[in-house]
């Protein structure tokens, strides 16, 4: 499991859920430092939430896929729907992520959306 966060309360959070839930987790603070990570390391999933726009979100997810096209994508976001706290939705289209989940949530919703996307992992 990969956890791309920059914000460290967060990054402490969700690794914990994830260490606790038994995964084996790297972090990594940016998109750039995950392209490096991926290039050594072959996560199941990874947990992408950084405070940058949209397309540089998307761009980022999309060099990821790239490296590690067996990994599924998880997109973390505060924004995108600020009413459906902790619902998991499928993205839009052109989204390169596999589903998205928005904070806050507790440690059963982001396990069970891991899960869920291990699941389905070609």
């Amino acid at each position: 499991m990969l956890v791309v966060e920059d914000e460290a309360a967060l990054t402490r959070l969700i690794s914990w859920f994830l260490l606790d839930a038994g995964f084996v987790v790297a972090v990594v603070a940016s998109g750039n430092a995950a392209l490096d990570k991926v290039r050594n390391f072959k996560p199941d999933a990874i947990v992408f939430n950084t405070v940058i726009a949209d397309d540089a979100k998307k761009a980022w997810m999309e060099k990821l896929r790239q490296l590690t096209p067996h990994s599924r994508i998880l997109d973390v976001s505060e924004e995108k729907n600020s009413r459906a706290e902790g619902m998991i939705g499928i993205p839009e289209v052109d989204n390169v992520a596999d589903a998205s989940l928005d904070l806050p949530f507790p440690a059963e919703r982001l396990i069970g959306a891991i899960h869920d996307l291990l699941a389905t992992a070609p």
